[in-house]
Formats: structure tokens, sequence, C-alpha cells
């Protein structure tokens, strides 16, 4: 018979005498507290229900002596009650009938009196005789009737009492026998027990014993060692198969030793960098992968401690003595990102990995584990990435900026225009044209800003470099270059074609970072030299450039400011002097990519610096630097213009020079106000001058709904972003697109062209 076959029928056997020997008891118990719940029960309820109807016919009397002496009314609610209270009389009469029928009788005969006599009160009191009734009240129900009923009431409480006496010595006896067949069924069930334990421990404790020795000599190498057991049961199985597990162990640590080796192949040839270190920080194994951090090569390292072999690593960010017995204490891995770490001393620069330090165990000892990935790469990737976003976030600004300093160049310039004509001193004429051109100037600069706003090459035009060199140097303010010896050497006649305003904020950048620079005196040298075919990368296409070459004595860069140079918001000029922002060379960064060309920095940290400028050489006729001057109308124009724009100052400019030029002017500030006033005056208009973005809407839109009512009126969009496509529809209506700043004699030949009799033949 199997052990398991024999244990289930000691089982089964115990099991059913437990359940017949709990059965019996739990049954004979259960029918032991019942009945004496039951008579509890009862007797409790019967003594509480005397004594409350003993109560309450206290309460019942002096109510009825309240009613009688006046104090209150004989009310339905205390009629009830006194019904209710004699049917409980009557209850409680028969309570008496379980110890003495006599007793019963008399309490029914005292019920039936008393109620009759309380309602003979009640009628002598309705009567109008309250003497009557009171001494009826005195001397029969409360003299005789009363005492009586708690008289036979207590008589009944004892003859309950009695009653319960009898049946508690039923209960005792009822008891006993439970008592006695609970020890009963303890013996049998202790006698089972010391049959089942001497079973278990021949057919269980003996073998498992044998069983758990014979791991112990396994543990202990001890091969030789085989179980024997006197059953051939299941655990006489499990000793058989320890035999042969034994006999197999020298087959299990062959392969053992090939698996060893196999996983030391992987081991070294991970593309990471591994280090175990044991808890002093002494290395246990090293791989260096492809990371080629470690730099040991001829150095025996193992059993060294880290800090010593590779003292370059530093701890900029990491303890690590401290972390690697952290890990192994704890047992909690560790991890961190972006780590820099240092090839070896003579490296140009660190190399940023990942780190992971786990706890390790093996032979009996723990060690931490230290994997090292480099991730150089994609750590270049996200600084590109947030280059990328800084420089969104520095044009929306920028874009923001220009179009509010457009609105004021606007007014500045179309304002002095119209001095222009009144003044005829030459020297108030000549302070006037050098607003006109600083304001002119001030535009190029804002213009610089939306093109670096939206990423735009701006206007490309051929220019003579030297030029604009010159005329640069020459507008700035001789303090600029107090202590600094100031070389132009603009030779070379260069032609490149980039936009002018651009260029002019490539030189004011360059020329500005380079004085600021030179804290002590110094030198500044500007020049401007052709080159052959030239690319800026392997990528790239060679091709003839122009360079423009800025070189300063002054205090150098160190690597990690030259490799943010160009970063927007980057700076490393005292804030607090209000001089550093962090846009120039940002702006000339995206200046000379826009134009096609690039940028090469060399800086030596107590030498100096020099920026050299690449742009592509441009074929053709150069345009002019000096912007013309300005030139009125050249004669009256006539009809009414619609002037939208949110700008008060440029509202006021345009309504001064249309109504100076002869045109009727109708001026509104949003969409809904120059729809009101077009409907007011449709038939009278004849072209309209519309800013794009207006408070409550696109400007576009309103010349649509203004058109669809008047379909000859002529359009003429003003912007402070730059170019706006244009529906189709609504194209041949548009005579013209004024750029802000605009000039004021661009706007009266676009409205001279738009109102002539010819332009609508």
């Amino acid at each position: 018979m199997s052990l398991r076959t024999r244990l289930i029928y000691l089982l089964a056997t115990f099991a059913v005498f437990v359940v017949i020997a709990v059965s019996v008891t739990i049954y004979g118990t259960q029918l032991h507290i019942a009945e004496l719940f039951t008579s509890f029960r009862r007797s409790m309820d019967q003594t509480g229900r005397i004594d409350r109807i003993k109560n309450a016919a206290d309460g019942q009397i002096s109510r009825l002596r309240d009613i009688v002496d006046g104090r209150i009314e004989d009310t339905p609610a205390y009629r009830d009650a006194r019904v209710e209270f004699f049917n409980e009389v009557e209850r409680v009469a028969g309570f008496a009938a379980a110890a003495d029928e006599t007793v019963r009788r008399e309490i029914l005969d005292i019920k039936t009196a008393l109620e009759r006599e309380t309602t003979r009160c009640l009628s002598l009191v309705r009567d109008g005789n309250p003497d009557e009734a009171r001494e009826l009240l005195g001397t029969r129900v409360e003299g005789e009737l009363l005492g009586s009923l708690h008289a036979r009431l207590n008589a009944t409480l004892i003859a309950l009492t009695l009653v319960g006496g009898k049946s508690l010595g039923v209960q005792n006896t009822t008891l006993m026998q439970v008592i006695v067949l609970a020890i009963v069924v303890v013996v049998l069930a202790a006698g089972l027990m010391i049959v089942g334990a001497r079973l278990i421990r021949r057919w269980l404790i003996v073998p498992i014993t044998e069983l758990r020795h014979a791991t112990e000599k396994f543990s202990a190498r001890d091969l030789s060692f085989r179980v024997s057991l006197p059953y051939h049961d299941e655990l006489g199985a499990l000793g058989n198969a320890m035999n042969s597990m034994a006999a197999s162990l020298e087959t299990a640590q062959a392969e053992l030793h090939t698996s060893e080796a196999k996983y030391r192949v992987l081991f070294e040839n991970l593309r990471d960098a591994v280090v175990i270190c044991d808890i002093e920080g002494s290395v246990i194994e090293c791989h260096e992968g492809d990371t080629r951090v470690f730099a040991f090569e001829g150095i025996e390292h193992i059993g060294r401690r880290l800090v010593d072999i590779w003292p370059q690593w530093g701890f900029r960010r990491l303890d690590w003595p401290s972390l690697i017995e952290r890990v192994i204490t704890s047992g909690r891995p560790f991890r961190a990102a972006d780590v820099p770490l240092r090839r070896a001393e003579s490296a140009a620069s660190d190399m940023i990995v990942d780190v992971i330090v786990y706890p390790v165990a093996y032979d009996n000892m723990r060690y931490a584990a230290i994997v090292l990935r480099d991730v150089t790469e994609r750590e270049l990737l996200q600084r590109r990435v947030r280059h990328a976003d800084k420089m969104e976030a520095t044009g929306t600004l920028a874009g923001g900026i220009a179009h509010d300093f457009n609105n004021l160049l606007t007014s500045a310039i179309g304002t002095l225009s119209l001095l222009g004509n009144e003044i005829v001193d030459e020297r108030q004429n000549d302070l006037l044209q050098t607003a006109l051109r600083a304001s002119w100037q001030a535009a190029g600069l804002s213009r610089r800003l939306l093109d670096f706003a939206s990423g735009g090459s701006g206007r490309p035009q051929v220019l003579r470099l030297r030029e604009v060199v010159t005329l640069v140097l020459g507008s700035l303010d001789a303090s600029v270059f107090d202590g600094i010896d100031v070389a132009c050497e603009c030779h070379h006649d260069v032609l490149v074609r980039v936009d002018r305003d651009q260029l002019t904020q490539i030189i004011l950048n360059l020329v500005r970072n380079a004085c600021d620079a030179m804290s002590e005196p110094g030198s500044l040298r500007v020049s401007v030299d052709m080159t052959a075919d030239v690319g800026h990368d392997e990528k790239s296409s060679p091709q003839p450039c122009g360079v423009l070459t800025v070189t300063d004595t002054g205090g150098g860069m160190t690597p990690e400011v030259k490799e943010r140079l160009f970063e927007p918001l980057f700076t490393t000029k005292v804030r607090a002097s209000h001089r550093g922002r962090g846009l120039g060379l940002a702006i000339v960064y995206a200046s000379v990519k826009s134009a096609g060309g690039f940028i090469q920095v060399d800086s030596e940290l107590g030498v100096g610096t020099t920026f050299r400028v690449y742009l592509p050489v441009g074929e053709g006729v150069p345009e002019p630097v000096e912007r013309p001057a300005y030139a009125g109308p050249a004669e009256k124009g006539h009809g009414t213009v619609l002037v939208v724009d949110d700008e008060p100052m440029i509202v006021r400019m345009c309504v001064d020079a249309l109504q100076r030029w002869g045109y009727a002017v109708v001026s509104a500030d949003s969409i809904t106000d120059a729809a009101q006033k077009f409907d007011s005056a449709s038939d009278d208009i004849a072209l309209a001058l519309i800013d794009i973005n207006l408070p409550d809407g696109s400007g576009v839109l309103l010349a649509q709904d203004l058109v669809s009512l008047s379909p000859e009126l002529r359009i003429v969009f003003a912007t402070g972003f730059g170019d706006t496509s244009v529906p189709p529809d609504l194209e041949p209506n548009v005579c013209g697109r004024l750029a802000k700043p605009f000039a004021l004699d661009q706007l009266s030949a676009m409205l001279s062209a738009a109102l002539s009799p010819t332009s609508h033949d």
C-alpha cells in the first residue's frame, strides 16, 4: 500500500470520528443552551412585564387624580392609554396561571373592579361632582383596589421565581450529561491521536529525517552517501531519485564549467563597459567593450581600487566608493543618466555615459557590477534638439518684438517724412535726415528680427562687402573704441549676395563683441578677403566666398564657452551691466546660415579670438548702401480712403499724410468698427488701407467682406510680420502690399496708381 493511501485512510478515520464527536457534542450543547435561553428569556420577560404593569398602575392612578383635581383633562390619548393598561393587566394575569390559578382570577377581578371604579370617577368629574370623585378615588381606588393589585402582582412574581428554580434544576442535570459526553469524546480523540502520531512517525518522520541527512551529505560534496528507506512508497522513490542525482552531479559539474566558459565569452564581447568591484572598491573583473573609457592597456588592474586605476573619472556627479558600498549593502540597484567621464587625462572632452550599478553574488560573496554605456551621440542629439527649441522660442519672442517695433517705426518714419516737407532750414533738414536714416537702420534691425523669427533668408542683394564694413565702422560712436587700436584692412573689392540688414547686424555684433572682450587696451582687426572654392563640411558643395575676418586680443574662450557660443540667450557678459542679452551671436549665426555661408571661430585663452564669416560671392551690379532720401508725392490725389489699423499713431500719421495729399479719409481701429463705417460710406470709399493683423480678426477676411459689398474696392495691405498670402478671389482687388515700416512715397505711389482713372479701365 502506498504512503498516500495509508495517510488517506488514517486521516479519513480521524475525520469521521471528529465529525461524529463534534456533531453530538454540538447538538447536546445547543439543545441545553436553547432550553436554558428560552426559559431565561420567558422568565425575564414575565418579570419585566409585571414590574412595568405595577409602574403603569401607579401612573394611571396619578393621571386620574390630576383629572379629578382639574389639573389635566380627560383626553382621547388618556382613554386609549387606560384601555391599553387594562388589556396589559389581563395579559399579565395569564402569567399567574403557570403558578396559581386562584391568583389569576383574583387579578382579573381586581382589574374589572378597578376599570369600573375609574370609569365611575371620570363620570362624576364630567357631571360636576369632583368631591365625590375625589372621595371615591381615595377610599376605593387607591385605598383598596390599587393595593390589592400590587399584592397580587407580587404574589405572581414569587410564584414565577419558584417555577424558575425548578426549571434550573432540570437544566443543571442536562448540563452534567453534556459535560460527561464531552469528556468521553476528548478521551477517545486523545487515544486516536496517539495511534495516528505513532503511524505518522513511522511513515513520515523517520524517512524525512533520512532524506534530510542525505541532503546534508550532498551539500558537503559527499557523493558516496546513499539513501536507504524501508518502504517502497513515494518517499522511497524520492530517495532513489536522490541517489540518482548524486551519481549525475559529476556530469553536471562538467556541464557547468562549459556554461561558465560560454558566458565568459559573452561577457568579454559586450559592447558596454563592465567593472565588478567588492565592497572596498577593488576591481574583481573588468571589461571595456567599445567604450574605450578605461585605457588600462599594460596595467595590472585586478585587485586594485577603482579610483586608483582610473583617477580621471573624478567625482563630478558620483562618489564611486560610497555608491559601491551602498549598492552592496542595501541590495538595491542604482541608475544614473548622462554622467560625464573623462577617457584619460589627455582627452579633450568628456564621454557621456549611462550608469547602472547593481549587486551580484557568487562564491558566497557580494559584489557590485558597474555597467557603463556610451551615450555621447545621444547627448549631442539632445543638445541639438534643445538648441532648436531655444531658437524657436527666441524666434517667437523676436517676432512679437519686431511687430510692435515696426508699428512704432512706421509712425516715426511717416511723421518725420511729413515734417520734411515743412522744414526749409538746412541744419534742421540735416538733423531730420539723420533721424530718418537712424529710423531706417532700426527698421533693418526689425526686419532682421522677423527673418530670425521665421527662419527666412531675408531679401538677398548683391553688395560690396568693404563698403558695408566701412559704413558700419564709421557709424559707430568713437567711445566704442576707447583704448582699442582699430585696423580696417578692406582692400579687396568683394561682391557678396546677402540681405543688407543681415550683413549690417553681422558686422555690428562681431565688432561690439570684440570690443567688449577687451577689458584692457588691445587691438581690433577687421579685414575683407576673397577665397577660392571652400565648403563648410564634407556634405556641402565648395563655392567661392567672401571672407569677413574680425580679430581681437581679448581674453579668449574656454572650450565649454566655445561649444555654446551661438546658443540663444547664452552670454558670458555681466547681466548687471545690462550689456549681455545672449541674442547677438545667435542672430549672427542665423543670418550667415540663411545667406548660405558659415562661420569659423578660433580662440585661445589669454591670446584672443578670431571670427571668420564666409559669405557666398554675388554676381551683377551691386546695390547702393545708402537708402535714397525721401521724396513727397508728385501730385495731389482724390477719392476716399478707409484706413484700418489698431495702432493709433499709425492711423494718425496716415490720416495726416492722406489729407495733405488731397484724399478724404475714414479711419477705424478694428474689424467691427471698419464694417460699421464702411456700411455708412461704402459709396464714397474707393480704397482701403488695411493692417493684416487686427485685434478682433484677420484683415484679409475683412477685405473679403468689404469686396463682397463693393466689388470695385481697391485694397492695400500693411503688415509688420512680412508677407501674407491672399486668397485667389481677392487678388484682383489687391493693388499693393506695404511692409511696416514703409516710406510715405511708397504709399503715395500705390494710391496714385490704384486710384488713377486708367487703373479702372
